[in-house]
C-alpha cells in the first residue's frame, strides 16, 4: 500500500461537486480552520489527482474513476438528503466512527441509463459524510459499479485509515 498525501484547504467558498450541482446555502456557511493534509492508505497504484484546493478525484489501478473528495464548509445540520444527486434514492443509511470524525455512510440506488431510459439499480454508489472536529464536512464518493458487499467494506476500511498529518 502506499500513502497519498491530499492537501485540503477548508477556508474560503465552496467549489462545485463531481456528481452533484447542489451547494450548501450561503446562510449555512461557518468559517472553518484549516486543515494542513490528509493522509489516505491507498491500494498500490491508486491514485489521487487534486483538482482545487477543496477537491479531488480517485482513480482504481486501471486509472478508471471511482469518485471523488470535497471539503465543503457547513453548519452542523447539514443534511445529505438535500445534497444527494437528482434521480438518486438512498436505500441505506447508517452511521460510525472513524479516526478523523463522525461517518454517515450512505447507499444510494444508481444505474447506468439515462431517466428516459427506465434503467433502475445497476449499481450501488456510496457517500461517505465525515464531520470533523471543526465543523467542515468531508464527502467521499465511491462507487465501482457493482453491488458487491466486498466494494461497501473496502470504503469502510479506506475511511478508517484515513488520518490528519
Amino acid at each position: 500500500m502506499i500513502i497519498a498525501m491530499l492537501l485540503v484547504s477548508l477556508a474560503g467558498c465552496a467549489s462545485s461537486f463531481a456528481s452533484s450541482d447542489r451547494q450548501p446555502e450561503s446562510n449555512s456557511r461557518v468559517d472553518a480552520p484549516v486543515v494542513s493534509s490528509l493522509t489516505f492508505s491507498w491500494p498500490e497504484k491508486w491514485r489521487i489527482q487534486v483538482i482545487s484546493d477543496k477537491h479531488a478525484d480517485i482513480y482504481n489501478d486501471n486509472d478508471v474513476y471511482i469518485g471523488y473528495i470535497s471539503a465543503i464548509d457547513v453548519a452542523k445540520d447539514f443534511d445529505f438528503a438535500q445534497f444527494k444527486p437528482n434521480h438518486s434514492s438512498i436505500i441505506d443509511e447508517e452511521s460510525f466512527d472513524i479516526p478523523l470524525g463522525e461517518c454517515s455512510l450512505y447507499t444510494l440506488d444508481a444505474d447506468n441509463g439515462t431517466a428516459a431510459s427506465g434503467i433502475t439499480g445497476t449499481h450501488n454508489e456510496y457517500y461517505a459524510v465525515i464531520r470533523t472536529a471543526n465543523r467542515t464536512i468531508l464527502i467521499i464518493n465511491w462507487s465501482m459499479k457493482d453491488k458487491k458487499a466486498e466494494t461497501k467494506q473496502q470504503l469502510i476500511g479506506l475511511l478508517n485509515k484515513i488520518s490528519v498529518k
